[in-house]
């Protein structure tokens, strides 16, 4: 019998997505047999992927990457010679978030899911995703990060060296910040313990907030024990749908910091990469482009709907500092953030700091070639703050 890929999968991932955690992460897995054009190998030469990331099927990484596996799936059984076989170990059920970039160098799998704010020494020039205040376009961001892995020599050999082929980028709404108290001012910020990392947490202690850098499990009770006054650096719908944030710090504020990171939703090892065929390769890229470009907004923008319904829900709020305090927090912060991230990359990466700095500027062109393109997609918190 010859199932329909699209409908078994669809099938599937409501399944997974109604249980438990644990029956999730098996039902996902088996969710990838959906992935398989059934009863056409004796016709066909297979090719088969395992694929690791830390996501469910009710993330939106997990639902970007299902859908590039769909659309590739079909594209290759219906254009090539090959059938192809995506296996999905999700849920961190094989490889924990911060261990997928080692695990697909090493062969536990072929393929994952990569967020390179986690990897700061292996990737030091895409930590320039984790700059604050460099833009608040999702899409720009997004559309920047893949095209500068493929064209520009520094970024796109970062990932060579590491013998590692960025294929499907997927967009991060603006980070959020969530309190347990509103705050409507900078003023508010002074002394308030923030969970952030990174360049960001150089920007909140500049605004007079004391950066404190904890586990992501331990976030809900450091806050709901009021060990933190808030959560930074993560998405609104991410805090919501992952960590149930809004049940502890209700209160969120767009601080105008831009994204904190995106998710290269698909990795593969250079070699696995190298061996799989040129036509199939084509399609992959292809659909990439196409995923990134269409369904990933479209489907963030359902899941920023649920987020807010259930931060309105909690009693909660959604407020933007004022666009004069933003900019003029920017005026003092940026600068001397920017020259740490070159000073850095440079050590870090054996780059020359004028390198660094020349691809930072053209980083900036980039993002600026990209803004205001995707017109229909709005800020998950900017949407929200309409509705509350």
């Amino acid at each position: 019998m010859i199932h329909r890929p699209a409908a078994l999968v669809a099938d599937l991932l409501k399944l997974a997505a109604s249980r438990s955690s644990h029956a999730a992460a098996v039902a996902a897995v088996v969710a990838t047999m959906a992935f398989t054009s059934v009863g056409v190998y004796a016709q066909k030469t297979p090719l088969m992927f395992r694929y690791a990331t830390a996501f469910g099927p009710q993330d939106e990484p997990y639902q970007t990457a299902a859908e590039w596996f769909r659309r590739v799936t079909e594209q290759v059984e219906a254009k090539t010679k090959y059938s192809v076989k995506f296996n999905i170990y999700a849920q961190g059920s094989v490889l924990k978030i911060g261990e997928t970039l080692g695990g697909i160098q090493d062969g536990r799998v072929d393929m994952g899911l990569i967020a390179p704010s986690l990897f700061p020494s292996q990737l030091p020039l895409s930590q320039v995703v984790t700059l604050p205040f460099l833009t608040e376009d999702a899409y720009a961001s997004m559309k920047a990060n893949a095209d500068l892995s493929q064209s520009n020599p520094m970024l796109a050999g970062e990932w060579s060296k590491l013998g590692l082929v960025p294929v499907l980028f997927g967009p991060a709404q603006n980070a959020a910040t969530s309190f347990r108290v509103p705050v409507k001012d900078i003023a508010d910020l002074k002394g308030k313990r923030v969970r952030a990392t990174g360049y960001h947490a150089d920007a909140l202690r500049a605004a007079g907030a004391s950066p404190v850098a904890i586990p992501a499990s331990e976030i809900y009770q450091a806050i709901q024990t009021g060990v933190l006054d808030a959560f930074s650096s993560s998405p609104m719908g991410n805090q919501v749908t992952a960590q149930r944030i809004q049940e502890v710090a209700k209160h969120f504020v767009d601080l105008g910091m831009g994204q904190y990171t995106l998710a290269v939703n698909v990795v593969v090892r250079k070699s696995v990469w190298d061996s799989t065929p040129a036509e199939v390769r084509k399609i992959m890229m292809e659909q990439a482009a196409a995923v990134a470009d269409s369904f990933s907004f479209s489907n963030m923008s359902k899941l920023d709907v649920e987020a807010c319904n259930a931060v309105k829900a909690a009693g909660g709020s959604v407020v933007r500092l004022p666009d004069a305090q933003i900019a003029s927090w920017k005026a003092q912060s940026q600068a001397p953030i920017i020259e740490k991230y070159v000073a850095v990359a440079s050590k870090v990466g054996s780059y020359d700091a004028a390198a660094v700095g020349t691809f930072l500027q053209t980083y900036q062109a980039t993002l600026k070639k990209y803004e205001g393109k995707n017109t229909a997609y709005v800020d998950g918190m900017t949407a929200c703050r309409g509705r509350l």
